[in-house]
């Protein structure tokens, strides 16, 4: 077996094998399945929570607070009940996702 298979790009961090780094993402993306599954749904009731609590607690306005966390609660259920997250990367990208949402200025 070759040492170098091990060896990862400097800036991106990816093995320089590609199937090594096509392993070790799907291997790490079915090892963390169960723990992206329960925080993106524990995202989402959060959100849902939120809907409530930040228009009553706080000076945010309920006509920016509500719809805001409504989307990012269904958002979050999409990558829940979808099953496309096989790999680390997807999981990622998923993520990122209700991250950018959010900060896109709706919650100016």
């Amino acid at each position: 077996m070759d040492a170098d298979r091990g060896t990862l790009r400097p800036l991106s961090l990816r093995f320089f094998d590609d199937g090594v780094e096509r392993d070790y993402q799907r291997q790490g993306g079915a090892e963390s399945q169960t723990g992206f599954r329960v925080t993106t749904a524990a995202a989402a009731l959060m959100w849902l929570l939120a809907a409530l609590v930040i228009p009553t607690g706080t000076p945010i306005p309920s006509d920016r607070a509500i719809p805001l966390s409504l989307a990012m609660a269904i958002l979050n259920w999409i990558a829940f009940l979808l099953p496309r997250a096989e790999t680390l990367d997807r999981q990622d990208a998923s993520k990122l996702l209700p991250c950018e949402f959010e900060h896109a200025g709706w919650a100016r």
